[in-house]
């Protein structure tokens, strides 16, 4: 990813959330007066789901965050659970390396239909609309199977292409509490997805 791609990402991502800026997108050399920060350490969770199919992605979003503390000096940040791997890469980065600054997670806001809300959405045509609508309703009814375990991901996987998904590069269930140390003791599982309708790639976790 661009540096500067990192820095629009993050704005859009914020404002797809429902969340508000304030102030400008800066310039390149604002930001990155010495160049991007090659030695920046994130949690080895950047390497799964989104991360092995966007290499560095995850580092570069950091590097721009990282950046953005240090000038700005926020007492809280805000992200979208929608991207819950970028918000528990993000929350571990923050909670080690910038202790004054508390990192608050926000709800995903979603449609009637269940799509959540995403600059993405606007790529979408009518019919992939309702295709990704399908998506999420068939993960929410079978989530607890396959918490479970009473029926399989391949079995899922095959049904989001049956509706008409392109491609999938993952489904995977996880615990969000035990990701990432400290553990906590409370279980709450959630159903991470990446796939594509046509040549959009959406995200989502249920």
């Amino acid at each position: 990813m661009k540096r500067r791609d990192s820095i629009k990402t993050l704005i859009v991502t914020s404002l797809a959330s429902g969340l508000v800026l304030e102030g400008c997108l800066p310039k390149e050399k604002e930001i990155y007066p010495k160049g991007i920060n090659k030695k920046i350490k994130i949690n080895s969770f950047e390497k799964v789901l989104c991360g092995k199919f966007r290499p560095n992605h995850f580092k570069s979003v950091v590097d721009v965050i990282d950046r953005f503390i240090k000038i700005i000096k926020p007492k809280r940040i805000y992200f979208g659970n929608k991207d819950m791997q970028q918000l528990k890469i993000a929350e571990d980065f923050i909670r080690k390396n910038h202790f004054n600054t508390k990192v608050i997670g926000c709800k995903t806001i979603r449609l009637e239909n269940g799509l959540a809300y995403s600059s993405r959405n606007f790529l979408l045509s009518n019919k992939e609309r309702t295709i990704a609508s399908k998506i999420y309703r068939i993960i929410s009814v079978k989530k607890n199977y396959l918490i479970k375990k009473k029926i399989s991901i391949t079995y899922i996987k095959k049904i989001i292409i049956q509706l008409g998904a392109k491609k999938i590069d993952y489904i995977k269930v996880l615990n969000i509490n035990k990701i990432i140390k400290p553990y906590k003791k409370r279980n709450i599982y959630r159903v991470f997805i990446a796939y594509y309708l046509g040549g959009t790639r959406l995200i989502d976790n249920i």
